[in-house]
């Protein structure tokens, strides 16, 4: 397996058992907590910042980053970027957390999930460390077409990579409902494709309009209701299926959509909580919801005034948001508090 690899032990990738996440050849149940390290592969050349990062993250028990694709990595040469996940993945092994890791279009697919790490040796095909694939495309209609792309995608990727986990991102979204629910129909219709091995949902209340940004706290019940019947309806789903249930993006602004670390957090702190609630909640009672993902770690990072595009990535929105509108610094203390005592999840 090489050095990563060898790291996380022969036996510890992720997996799905009779409806669940499990770890590892004595199938030890596997439910964490995770952010959004949009940025990562950008810090190809930056591994101070990186390693400061993760050991913060480790510090608060976080076990898992999501790294969805981005626009903007495509104006990186090729080289660097692809040094860029190399570095992140040895780190995360070394700590012994684990990544999932966006594909954006089937070239980016094969490159990536073909790749060998040049600082361990091992496949990424063969680490452990990656714990699933994403497939980011963009699907709102239950039609035989998008079906047949997703199948196409899932089957070449499975292929490649057997041993670890397949998921979708960007499958829909709920604002045509007034309950805050999706179309039972799609989910069930893209999520059974072959090779898709759990049901991956990311939560926007603000981009879906059951908030704004002058009415965060005041909208709060609203997200509640709509947050705990979507989760309920996943849930249900995921029992269908025997697959699990992971929330791996869920963000919300600063109060008045403030930008600054200074400035406070107490909406976005109460949605966090609830969600983690939720995860708590499912781990006792040995439910199908597994991860849960907060939408997005800045840590270090400051917002700049006229940042060029790839400082705009660094407090971890991406290129198409505003910078710092979901960013959780380091400095944010109530934030990282919250995080902190979440119940453990490894």
């Amino acid at each position: 397996l090489g050095a990563a690899g060898a790291l996380m032990g022969q036996n510890a990738f992720v997996y799905v058992a009779d409806g669940h996440l499990v770890r590892g050849a004595a199938e030890t149940p596997y439910y964490y907590k995770g952010v959004n390290l949009v940025y990562a592969p950008l810090l190809w050349s930056d591994s101070l910042r990186l390693q400061t990062e993760l050991d913060t993250l480790q510090a608060l028990g976080v076990s898992n980053v999501r790294v969805p694709y981005d626009e903007a990595f495509d104006r990186l040469p090729a080289d660097s970027l692809y040094l860029g996940y190399d570095r992140l993945l040895r780190e995360l092994a070394q700590r012994k957390m684990t990544a999932v890791l966006g594909l954006a279009d089937s070239r980016t697919a094969r490159r990536l999930v073909e790749r060998t790490n040049r600082l361990t040796g091992s496949a990424y095909a063969d680490d452990p460390t990656i714990m699933a694939w994403q497939l980011q495309l963009e699907y709102t209609q239950n039609t035989a077409a998008q079906k047949d792309r997703v199948h196409k995608w899932a089957q070449e990727v499975k292929a490649k990579a057997p041993r670890q986990l397949l998921s979708l991102a960007g499958w829909g979204s709920p604002v045509s409902k007034v309950d805050g629910t999706f179309d039972d129909r799609l989910i069930e219709a893209l999520h059974n494709v072959g090779g898709v091995d759990y049901i991956a949902l990311q939560v926007s209340p603000l981009e879906w309009g059951w908030t704004s940004v002058g009415n965060l706290y005041d909208a709060l019940p609203r997200v509640y209701i709509r947050s705990e019947a979507l989760l309920a309806q996943c849930a249900r789903i995921a029992g269908r299926m025997y697959k699990p249930l992971v929330v791996d993006a869920v963000g919300y602004p600063r109060e008045r959509d403030f930008r600054e670390p200074t400035t406070p957090t107490d909406s976005r702190d109460a949605v966090l909580n609830f969600f983690f609630s939720q995860l708590a909640e499912s781990r006792e009672g040995q439910g199908a919801l597994a991860g849960c993902n907060v939408y997005t770690w800045g840590g270090q990072e400051q917002p700049a005034e006229a940042p060029t595009p790839q400082r705009h990535m660094l407090t971890g929105e991406g290129s198409r948001l505003p910078q710092g509108q979901y960013a959780v610094y380091a400095t944010d203390a109530s934030t990282l508090r919250l995080i902190r005592k979440a119940q453990p999840m490894k």
